[in-house]
């Protein structure tokens, strides 16, 4: 992701910067997807605003027809902006991207480049896990923001749900939908809800799932810091840039300010897992993060 950095303070209007990722497909599949972008423009009511992004999408097409030959396969970030840039995907991105069945062509606009989306989509394989339950049928899935893959099914007149978990689940897991196989089911650090989730709710329960499991490891680093046989390992402040410098970090639990200046000024020398912390329902851990250490823990390697 760091060749992509510069791009991050480039702005325009009406959400024209487009992000678009193409993995195997050809010239002219991208060709004809564009056109049918273009179609789906004739829906904005404003000339002005359509014509705008309408010539901004049609430079693309006319860049591909005249600079590439329609049965060529291209797997490669293009960015759509004022001017068109574009970069081969990596191996280890095409890996990602193959594994988890996204769509050969993927076209996201927003006022900027939205290169948090960029970097979930080829590199984070830190997923969560969902199961969805309907009726006598199991639908188990890992997810991140920008994707999802089904990884399991089961479909039995009388689930056993918690050996399913038992056997399959990794991570703590949000079990939802609409089923008597979930009726007084209780798993021990994993959520059960009796209802169908829409995304956006099981988005807020998969941050509330993923917080306890960070605040629990938070909690974990005060005992650390209040230990006098471990308060060595701790560092923070002006102590934590230059160990990140010196490459002693093993693990940095931040807020997600912390965590974006730190990618930002020190990306190349991250080597170390970072575990960030989001507040939830104004949580006294996440308060002393901020008022005691800054926002930001680091723990050395030894």
């Amino acid at each position: 992701m760091d060749r992509f950095t510069y791009l991050k303070d480039k702005r325009d209007k009406f959400l024209s910067m487009y992000v678009i990722v193409l993995h195997d497909i050809t010239v002219q599949e991208v060709i004809d997807l564009l056109y049918k972008k273009l179609e789906e423009l004739k829906r904005i009511k404003d000339t002005y605003k359509r014509g705008y992004v309408n010539d901004r999408i049609f430079s693309l097409v006319t860049d591909f027809k005249s600079n590439r030959k329609t049965d060529d396969i291209v797997s490669e970030v293009i960015f759509l902006g004022p001017k068109i840039e574009s970069s081969p995907l990596a191996s280890n991105e095409l890996v990602v991207l193959r594994e988890w069945k996204i769509p050969n062509f993927m076209m996201h606009g927003g006022e900027f480049f939205d290169l948090e989306f960029l970097q979930d989509l080829l590199y984070n394989t830190d997923y969560d896990e969902v199961i969805k339950v309907s009726g006598n049928k199991l639908t188990h899935m890992h997810v991140t923001p920008t994707k999802r893959k089904v990884v399991g099914h089961l479909e039995e007149k009388s689930m056993d749900i918690a050996k399913y978990v038992s056997e399959n689940v990794i991570h703590p897991t949000i079990i939802h939908g609409v089923s008597s196989s979930l009726k007084g089911l209780k798993l021990d650090g994993h959520v059960v809800i009796g209802k169908e989730l829409e995304e956006e709710q099981l988005r807020k329960e998969l941050t509330k799932l993923r917080m306890t499991e960070r605040l629990n490891q938070l909690r974990k680093v005060f005992d650390m810091f209040a230990n006098p046989s471990t308060q060595g390992k701790i560092v923070v402040g002006k102590s934590l840039q230059q160990a990140i410098i010196c490459q002693m970090i093993e693990t940095l639990i931040a807020t997600p300010e912390i965590v974006r200046k730190v990618k930002e000024r020190y990306s190349e020398f991250i080597n170390f897992k970072i575990i960030e912390i989001v507040t939830i329902d104004d949580n006294p851990d996440v308060k002393r993060l901020h008022a005691d250490f800054g926002g930001a823990i680091g723990i050395k390697y030894y």
